[in-house]
């Protein structure tokens, strides 16, 4: 009876897991790719078979976004931290395409507190959040640019009151 009841289990998960629209990932304690669910292809455009056992960070462009990333993930390990890490990464698809991807990632340790394993979800970000945000930045480099004017221009008037 217990089997059945673990085998009927293990068969809901799946089926949770088939209906979702984000990636489900599962990583080694050495960060290598030991599974991800069938959105990964759709959305990488990677075969699962040529992904796993590869180090999740070989897809993930090199940036300050990646350099963040590790460092919150080192951090998380340091403190044995069990709090989801939360993060927006550039993510290189198979096609060569750069998508944004925001991470849910959790840590599991094993009973002499060493990494067992990552597990995460992680979610695409549309095109239109991506432009929301590069609009957001262009209006905060015009936003630095006036200042940077008119800071200029008050320590003019300085000089020609002096």
């Amino acid at each position: 009876m217990p089997h059945e009841i673990e085998r009927r289990k293990d068969s809901r998960d799946v089926d949770i897991i088939k209906t979702l629209v984000d990636i489900v990932y599962e990583l080694d304690s050495e960060r290598r790719i030991t599974y991800l669910n069938h959105r990964s292809e759709e959305i990488l455009d990677y075969n699962t078979h040529d992904i796993v056992g590869r180090k999740w960070s070989a897809f993930i462009e090199n940036t300050k976004e990646l350099h963040d990333y590790l460092d919150v993930v080192e951090e998380a390990k340091i403190e044995k931290s069990t709090h989801p890490i939360t993060k927006v990464i550039p993510f290189r698809c198979k096609n060569g395409t750069t998508i944004m991807i925001e991470l849910l990632e959790k840590i599991e340790y094993t009973e002499t507190n060493n990494v067992k394993r990552y597990i995460g979800i992680a979610r695409q970000i549309t095109a239109k959040q991506t432009e929301i945000q590069q609009e957001k930045e262009i209006v905060e480099n015009k936003i630095m640019m006036a200042l940077d004017n008119a800071e200029r221009r008050l320590r003019m008037i300085a000089q020609g009151l002096a």
